[in-house]
């Protein structure tokens, strides 16, 4: 299973959001300068629609593909990172 919370923290980063605190069990908040309020992240994101949606309460209009985190080898075959 792909795990994305290093590629939404990420890109979070690159949009100019902030982390402010941490929340109730493996849950952070974080600030969003687009929408101008807080929303929060989950320290286990496996789903990549999960991933889309912090992003999307984010303001950042990116979408993670199925093959976001996986590599490309010279025989076509992809491995998950």
């Amino acid at each position: 299973m792909a795990e994305y919370e290093k590629a939404v923290r990420k890109i979070l980063l690159d949009n100019g959001c902030s982390f402010v605190r941490h929340g109730k069990g493996d849950h952070d908040i974080w600030y969003s300068p687009i929408h101008k309020r807080n929303f929060t992240v989950d320290g286990k994101i496996n789903i990549r629609h999960v991933a889309n949606g912090i992003m999307k309460q984010a303001g950042i209009n990116y979408h993670l593909s199925h093959f976001q985190n996986s590599i490309s080898f010279e025989n076509g075959f992809r491995k998950t990172v």
